[in-house]
This record gives C-alpha cells, sequence and structure tokens, in this order.
C-alpha cells in the first residue's frame, strides 16, 4: 500500500475506484465502503483509493483523542489490502474549494476516479455543499463519468454507528459495544517499556506498555487481554492506569 500525505505527491495513473470520508475510526460503516471499492476494482481491473480528510492539526482543530494511533491505522488499513492510502488534512483551502471543484480536480484529475462510495451523510466542498446526491449527478456529465454508490449507515443496537459513539462506549468503559462497532476488540498498540520488575517478585510475567499519545483509553480499571507479542497470542489480565 502506498501512504501519500500531500495532494502533490499523488501520481495515480490508470483508472481508480475511491472511498473518500474521514475514517478515523475504521468501524463497520468504514469497512463496507471498502468492501464495495474493493469489489468494484476487482471486477473492472481499478486500483484502489482510500482518500482520509483529516482535520486540520496545524489549525488545532483536533482536539479529541483517537480510536486508532497513526500505526494503528496504518496496520489495519494494510491488512485490507487496498493500493492507496492518501491522508490529508482538511484545510482551509480544501474547505472553500466548491464542491464542483472538489469533485472534478480532485476526484478525477488526481484520483482518475471511474468509481466512488461514500456514506449517505458524506458533505464535502464550501459550505459542505456537496453531497451524495452531487455527486451522482455531476457523473451524468462527460467530464466526469464515474459511477457513484451512496451506502447507509450502519446500526448497531437500533442506532447508528459512529466515531463519536464508539468513543463514547470506550471513555464509558463499553468495551463490549465498542468491539461491536469496530467489527474487533479494541486494541491497544505501544511501546514496551522498563517498570520496577514487580512480576519477577509475584511469580508470572508482566509487561509495562505505553500508548501512543493520540490514543483513546477507556476507563482505569483491570481487563481481560489478549497480547500479541513477537507473532505469539497469549491471554492474560491487563491493568490499565492513567499516569498524572
Amino acid at each position: 500500500m502506498i501512504h501519500i500525505t500531500d495532494l502533490q505527491d499523488i501520481l495515480i495513473t490508470g483508472q481508480t475506484a475511491v472511498t473518500v470520508g474521514k475514517f478515523d475510526g475504521l468501524h463497520l460503516g468504514h469497512q463496507l465502503l471498502i468492501r464495495a471499492v474493493k469489489e468494484e476494482a476487482a471486477s473492472r481491473g481499478l486500483k484502489t483509493v482510500l482518500l482520509a480528510l483529516s482535520p486540520d492539526r496545524v489549525n488545532g482543530e483536533d482536539g479529541c483523542r483517537t480510536i486508532l494511533s497513526r500505526r494503528e491505522r496504518m496496520c489495519l488499513l494494510e491488512k485490507f489490502g487496498l493500493d492507496y492510502f492518501i491522508e490529508v488534512p482538511l484545510t482551509e483551502r480544501l474547505r472553500r474549494m466548491s464542491p464542483e471543484d472538489f469533485a472534478r480536480k480532485l476526484l478525477i484529475e488526481r484520483l482518475h476516479a471511474a468509481y466512488i462510495a461514500v456514506g449517505e451523510d458524506f458533505c464535502f466542498g464550501y459550505q459542505r455543499r456537496g453531497t451524495p446526491g452531487l455527486l451522482k449527478e455531476l457523473s451524468g456529465r462527460e467530464q466526469y463519468g464515474y459511477r457513484v454508490d451512496t451506502f447507509p449507515k450502519v446500526r448497531y443496537r437500533d442506532a447508528e454507528i459512529s466515531s463519536t459513539r464508539i468513543r463514547s462506549a470506550i471513555a464509558a468503559g463499553a468495551m463490549e459495544d465498542a468491539a461491536a462497532m469496530l467489527g474487533t476488540p479494541y486494541t491497544i498498540e505501544g511501546e514496551i517499556i522498563h517498570g520496577k520488575a514487580l512480576g519477577r517478585t509475584i511469580g508470572f510475567p508482566t509487561i509495562n506498555l505505553h500508548p501512543a499519545p493520540e490514543k483513546l483509553l477507556p476507563p482505569d480499571g483491570v481487563y481481560f487481554a489478549e497480547i500479541l507479542l513477537e507473532g505469539e497470542s497469549l491471554t492474560g489480565v491487563g491493568n490499565l492506569v492513567m499516569q498524572p
């Protein structure tokens, strides 16, 4: 998978199947869009592209902790088997671009989109005036010529799945609900650091895990854990304690 973080670095040849959004949690709704572009690409010989428009970190708009750290998201996207992961900040320039220019200059001229998959609430361009309906309208014009599919929100327990809802579940310690909406147990990856070596005094091994600073953590407590260490899967108990 090729990872691109600057629109000027996009040098894609040939047509593509594209999905666009924030993709901050890669939950079941996001996975539905990814499956759609992979299936379309396989049937038509297209390259797959995930375009993630992130809040502009330079302007301080990214105030909340993330469901996935940057490394966790990269590793998960690698497993999905995409050709291109394009991750760019939603800058003021992109915000002020007209929806028509967004579709023409970005999706068509840079990404060569022949197929686009978006969620039903996807908005783009100046004042968020661009909608899935507009994407479909533009697709009928000769200079655009792509096909677009719009997908409804995936639901869990009679409510729509969203990254905001998952963050709320994690913050409340409702880890089974978070896992159901993510389609996988909540994962915390990090660096193993040296502690006080107390494990040597209590008869079983312990590790001290330091997660990425942007990672959203559940409340302090003791959790059942599955540990993946150097390719080996181990079961254990996790004692989560936030350091002051």
